[in-house]
């Protein structure tokens, strides 16, 4: 059998090269910082880190440079602290001052993907880039699909090694995934997301026990498709788009090695959850119904619908068993494997799963309770610690990926956030006061307000868009953060407010089915000066930057996942790394209240804290003659050798 690299690829469009040059540039993501800049910028963060390791401030994810158009990865050296002053002045000699209040992880954005599911509609990515009358999917089929359970075991076991703030040396109290965290509704993604977070065996597999059922491993000529990257060599004279176009290499045996059960280790802490759209709609994107379901459950996988695609999807839509049957008739379709499993779950399935959660490692019901089940909600507030207040939200909409806020919901928010403030300003700008202890508080959602852009969907069930939370959440002035997912990228946003103390953050990081597949922890300090601040730590998942063709262990498929994620053509890894001040940051924000001191006083401008830290290391050279995984291992020598003392939380 001769392998499709063999044979010479025809040369790239000049779409095609820009294409290629995006995820080129993604090697200067991780140059090492030069001359006095360099010198400052690692100065100021080796000045506020208690211990890098296992963080991209030690080392990162880069692109290996060459001609392409594949591009292998490995590591490169840390991204420094960006200082982000929008907010609220960065005074000197806080890192001394400062009081570690919380930690956390942040996850998002998982999509476990069911790859062998007849619900699947694949066949939509073949026209993404195409004029059609209607393509509600644009991410219908991704080269590294099969390797997203892996990658999120990968992120698992690291968020194992990281158990420490990396900045207070505070311990990470909980984790939270902003959801999207199934893929296609289905019990059994539902199944492996529990065991993922809780800890167990799995195997990622549906159907056929002994074949894996793909539009990836579909060899036969009257199913085969040259749009879709296979592993495996192909011996089809149709080629491979992935392998002749973009270089894509052989994986022999990785798809076949997703059947191998995954002994998950759980989270380290206590979890909570968020609902998305791909939790609530089947892709993400129409609501759930008998018709699609049985599809989702039986035994035939269409492949290309007979006629328009966008009619055989409105057919689905609608119910129309027409549209089944014609798809059936005239349409390219394989005999799969059934399996129950598939069959959707609702909302109250998706709580109920959160409710039977083991104990550990908790809490029970992960934010969600008995009140939620029996009223089908999938909005809560947790204590995220003392003094802190967390506001989970449902941000999905009816058949549609992008969010809102229902009038019901928005009327909850409000009162939970009247609870938590002694002053707030009222819907006419008035101050009104309640005797209520002052707390902050954060906000979390699966959805950013970018990516909730319209006041309604339905004229009647008005539904409020993004601008309508902000303005909301703008009147009560302990919210300073807001953390989300959905949108595939690091990003971070400042809503500011003519009053200052009337601004928060708004922090999106990254998913796990597309590049760069990072997490995010997130610190906040009181600086005892007036001003919080808050930290943003991306780590990569534990698997390797490079990979290998077999033996196929957990973190060798996590590492080919990401591999493929960097490279796929249709995705944007150097937009979804984001920009320097997207990652790792100290966000500063007006205290809204004076804070209690450690010692039970005041805080506001008292100052107080723990001792200033010894002097520093010296600093490790930076410049072009370092490499960049020397340049990282010595900044990670240089933080490991600070004192351990600074933890104060």
């Amino acid at each position: 059998m001769t392998s499709p690299r063999k044979r010479p690829r025809r040369p790239l469009t000049r779409r095609e090269f820009i294409a290629r040059a995006a995820t080129l540039s993604a090697a200067a993501w991780a140059v090492p910082l030069t001359g006095r800049a360099g010198r400052e910028a690692w100065a100021q963060t080796r000045g506020m880190v208690f211990d890098p390791s296992g963080t991209t401030l030690e080392r990162t994810i880069t692109t290996v440079g060459g001609d392409g158009p594949y591009f292998p990865l490995t590591f490169g050296p840390g991204w420094p602290i960006e200082v982000r002053t929008e907010l609220a002045e960065a005074r000197s000699g806080r890192e001394d001052r400062r009081v570690a209040l919380a930690a956390f992880l942040h996850l998002t954005d998982y999509q476990l993907v069911d790859c062998q599911s007849p619900a699947r509609v694949e066949f939509f990515d073949r026209t993404a880039d195409q004029p059609t009358d209607f393509n509600p999917v644009s991410a219908a089929q991704r080269p590294q699909e099969a390797f997203v359970p892996h990658v999120v075991e990968a992120l698992i076991r690291r968020a194992g090694d990281v158990v420490r703030g990396p900045v207070t040396g505070r311990q990470v109290s909980f984790a939270i995934a902003t959801g999207d965290n199934l893929d296609n509704i289905q019990t059994n993604e539902l199944r492996w997301y529990m065991t993922l977070h809780d800890g167990g065996e799995f195997t990622p597999n549906s159907g056929s026990a002994d074949v894996v059922e793909s539009v990836q491993t579909f060899a036969e000529p009257e199913f085969y498709d040259p749009h879709y990257y296979h592993p495996e060599p192909i011996d089809d004279p149709r080629g491979d788009v992935y392998k002749d176009v973009y270089g894509f290499p052989d994986f022999p045996g990785a798809i076949d090695a997703i059947r191998n059960p995954i002994q998950a280790v759980g989270l380290p802490m206590p979890w909570y959850t968020a609902y998305g759209n791909h939790d609530a709609l089947v892709q993400g994107n129409v609501e759930p119904n008998p018709l699609f379901e049985s599809i989702a459950i039986g035994p035939l996988k269409v492949l290309a619908p007979g006629g328009a695609p966008g009619d055989f999807w409105r057919g689905l839509q609608n119910q129309d068993p027409g549209v089944v049957t014609h798809a059936l008739a005239s349409g390219v379709v394989r005999p799969v494997a059934a399996d129950s499993e598939r069959a959707f779950i609702d909302a109250r399935a998706y709580i109920r799963a959160h409710l039977d959660s083991p104990a550990t490692p908790g809490p029970v019901g992960h934010g969600f309770t008995e009140d939620n089940l029996d009223a089908g909600t999938l909005y809560y507030i947790f204590e995220v610690v003392p003094g802190i207040r967390g506001i989970t939200l449902d941000t999905t909409s009816p058949a549609t990926s992008e969010g809102s806020i229902t009038p019901e919901q928005m009327a909850w928010l409000e009162a939970r956030l009247v609870e938590v403030h002694s002053r707030y300003y009222d819907a006419g700008g008035a101050v009104a006061t309640t005797g209520n202890d002052d707390q902050l508080v954060v906000i979390f959602s699966h959805h950013r307000p970018a990516s909730m852009p319209l006041p309604s969907f339905d004229a009647s069930q008005p539904l409020a868009g993004g601008a309508a939370l902000v303005e909301l959440l703008q009147r009560f002035p302990n919210v300073v953060l807001w953390v989300n997912g959905h949108s595939h990228f690091n990003r971070i946003v400042v809503h500011p407010h003519d009053d200052p103390v009337r601004g928060f953050w708004d922090i999106t990081t990254s998913a796990q089915i597309d590049p760069p597949q990072q997490a995010r922890i997130l610190e906040v300090t009181d600086n005892r000066d007036g001003t919080l601040s808050i930290f943003t730590t991306i780590i990569d998942h534990a698997g390797p930057p490079q990979t290998a063709v077999g033996p196929y262990d957990l973190l060798g498929l996590a590492a080919i996942g990401r591999e493929l994620s960097y490279n796929d053509y249709q995705g944007s890894a150097a937009g979804a790394i984001g920009e320097s001040t997207d990652r790792n940051t100290e966000l500063l924000v007006v205290a809204p209240f004076a804070l209690p001191a450690p010692d039970g006083g005041s805080g506001g401008d008292s100052g107080g804290g723990a001792p200033a830290p010894p002097p520093a290391p010296p600093l490790p050279t930076t410049g072009a003659g370092l490499g960049a995984a020397a340049f990282g291992a010595a900044v990670a020598g240089a933080f490991a050798l600070r004192d351990r003392g600074r933890e104060r939380g």
